[in-house]
């Protein structure tokens, strides 16, 4: 009878001291998880069950189970709080329960970075980058480490890109190790180039490489579209990023930024407008938007290199 065993397991428990009541109080916890499992039912097994979780840690924090308690704990939690993920970030990994605990940590970090807003998704994805090593790719390594960490990878490379966090450095870093990865034959790229050329893109445009950024954008627009949307991406990441340039009536017309304000809004809108960007729908206000921000690069570009075909299309735009 396991709950009558958890019941006395957790007598014993208040009997004894030290290792030994840390024991039998895990015992009670493991011969409730038991009783459950063989189609056991109580009013209350969840809550007494949580209680001796929180009794455990509370008074037997360096016991060898403390990571199965710790993931016993955190086990059921659909929006668990920073504070949740730091406790099981916090848990040493020189054991494989330990190891389980801190991944579990991680992974609950990066669903706050994903869903959370504001201050707590920064905070998240910034401790993500102080506790996550960039991967070796070691091809000796376990497969399951292996898949971990081209995941890492893939996690901090999305993280150190995002806005509120712009970390060239750990972007750069993890670009190269996935460059390991695939050396290596550990990483199969197959499906994966467009993102990457993506994330190459934005990693350009935040370290003001505005050439790489175009390159990467022109891989983009020549690669197969079917079944993604990174060139939609990118040209909206394009676009946020050049058309400030582009406003920026302090730049000399023959200076080279004034000139990529130019490449870069008119290539992001073709993308974003459709082939004939003079016929796409100016109901539309983003559309709209899109077409005056075209109409003056059209109308400088102009300027800049006399071409009437840019002049053309910028007044046609302009009448649309």
């Amino acid at each position: 009878d396991h709950e009558r065993a958890s019941k006395l397991f957790e007598e014993a428990s208040r009997l004894h001291s030290g290792m030994k009541a840390g024991n039998f109080l895990w015992w009670a916890i493991v011969s409730l998880d038991k009783f459950e499992t063989g189609g056991g039912e109580r009013d209350g097994l969840d809550e007494h069950r949580a209680a001796l979780i929180e009794r455990f840690l509370s008074d037997h924090p360096s016991h060898p189970s403390a990571p199965k308690a710790l993931l016993r704990r955190f086990a059921t939690i659909e929006n668990p709080t920073l504070q949740d993920a730091e406790t099981l970030v916090m848990v040493p990994t020189a054991t494989a329960n330990g190891a389980l605990a801190h991944q579990q940590g991680i992974r609950m970090l990066y669903r706050i970075f994903r869903r959370g807003s504001g201050a707590e998704r920064i905070t998240a994805g910034r401790r993500i980058i102080e506790v996550v090593p960039i991967p070796t790719f070691d091809p000796d390594a376990e497969p399951e480490r292996q898949l971990v960490e081209v995941l890492q990878a893939r996690q901090l490379l999305d993280i150190a890109l995002s806005p509120g966090i712009d970390d060239p450095r750990t972007a750069r870093a993890a670009l190269a190790a996935i460059d390991r990865g695939v050396t290596a034959g550990i990483i199969d790229l197959m499906g994966k180039e467009r993102e990457l050329d993506y994330r190459r893109l934005s990693l350009a445009l935040l370290e003001g490489a505005s050439d790489d950024a175009l390159y990467y954008f022109q891989l983009l627009e020549q690669g197969d579209q079917t079944g993604d949307d990174w060139l939609q991406v990118a040209a909206r990441t394009l676009y946020n990023a050049a058309i400030p340039v582009l406003l920026d009536e302090t730049i000399p017309t023959d200076d080279k930024r004034n000139q990529y304000g130019i490449d870069g809004v008119r290539r992001a809108t073709e993308v974003l407008l459709g082939d004939r960007p003079e016929n796409a729908d100016y109901s539309d206000p983003a559309n709209y938007k899109l077409g005056r921000s075209l109409a003056l690069a059209d109308r400088l570009g102009y300027e800049s290199s006399g071409r009437i075909e840019s002049l053309e299309r910028s007044n046609a735009i302009y009448r649309a």
